[in-house]
């Protein structure tokens, strides 16, 4: 999720934790803990491109290790405030439940979160929320703004408190309903498919949850819809075919095998020969910029392996994402999201 939505969870979760003790400090604190699994990303700067991107949410958003480096956190913050009597125990829960939300929140979108490394390497992705959502991240925004002028004393705070993290705590309840809601629609229209369904996946578009992109996978395809909970009926879905014979031929390089495991193997497959010499692989989980209007948009996150598929490993890294050049994108989006084709 976006730095903003993580630092106003950590904020409420060590305001009920702390708050009595800490008044808006305790705020401070639970923001900057609620954003610290996120410094993952200064190590990447060292990595190769795809070293990084699969060790982003990784061994930082490990509950075992938020679980050994509470403690030493929670005597940080008592030596820092030690007369406002704030207990180890509270103080070391306080810290584990903040990094903990961060985790689960990040689970909620679609990029994998390893919450059990170093046990599993399985990379968690409920993909009910966009990473960014309005309607999750201003309400909270706004309770805590208000909670600021009250205080540490006042019953008042307890109040916003609770009502901010019921309030999103809905939001994304109501986003689970949205979702069950689509599947439900979509297995009435993947039910007259000829070929065995091999997987379907479901995540929210840009910035909504009425809007969902649905990818039903079968043996030779991929088969993408765009479904808005105001539709009437089920568009005619978007069509890839997979390329087995260009998969099969690059199975062997060790980067191709570590892009599989970071798209958790939904990917198109190109090969390139226009003076660079390689494969192009886009990432199916995050669609395209703009898939909602147009089949031939580029895709969000796309990869390209230098070499030949022989070589064990080559050259290979991420590709400059797509830029916006019309901005008529976010029109056709909100006539989307709405049931209005585009």
């Amino acid at each position: 999720m976006d730095s903003i939505s993580q630092f106003v969870l950590g904020a409420s979760v060590a305001e009920a934790f702390w708050g009595k003790r800490l008044g808006n400090k305790a705020l401070l604190w639970g923001g900057f803990l609620g954003t610290l699994p996120d410094l993952d990303v200064i190590p990447g700067y060292w990595m190769q491109d795809l070293a990084r991107i699969e060790f982003h949410r990784g061994p930082s958003h490990s509950m075992f290790l938020f679980a050994l480096i509470s403690y030493p956190l929670a005597r940080v913050i008592l030596k820092v405030h030690p007369k406002r009597d704030l207990s180890i125990l509270s103080g070391a829960l306080g810290v584990f439940f903040i990094l903990l939300t961060h985790a689960l929140l990040d689970m909620c979108t679609t990029w994998g979160t390893k919450l059990m490394w170093p046990f599993s390497n399985e990379a968690f992705a409920w993909q009910i929320v966009f990473v960014v959502d309005p309607l999750y991240t201003l309400p909270f925004l706004l309770f805590l703004f208000i909670l600021l002028f009250f205080s540490r004393q006042s019953s008042w705070r307890w109040r916003l408190n609770s009502a901010a993290l019921f309030l999103s705590t809905l939001y994304l309840v109501w986003c689970v309903t949205a979702k069950s809601i689509v599947m439900d629609k979509m297995k009435t229209e993947l039910i007259v498919f000829k070929e065995p369904i091999l997987r379907v996946t479901a995540r929210p578009a840009p910035l909504s949850s009425l809007l969902w992109a649905i990818t039903a996978e079968t043996e030779k395809a991929y088969h993408c819809y765009y479904y808005s909970l105001y539709d009437t009926e089920i568009q005619r879905p978007m069509v890839f075919l997979k390329n087995h014979d260009l998969r099969k031929k690059w199975e062997n390089r060790d980067d191709f095998q570590q892009l599989l495991r970071i798209t958790q193997s939904q990917v198109l497959l190109k090969e390139i020969n226009d003076g660079r010499i390689g494969l192009e692989v886009s990432d199916l989980r995050f669609g395209q910029i703009g898939g909602w209007s147009d089949q031939n948009s580029a895709f969000v996150f796309r990869y390209f392996l230098q070499g030949k598929p022989f070589e064990g490993r080559g050259l290979s890294k991420a590709l400059p994402r797509p830029s916006i050049s019309d901005n008529s994108i976010f029109k056709k989006l909100w006539d989307r999201i709405w049931g209005i084709e585009t």
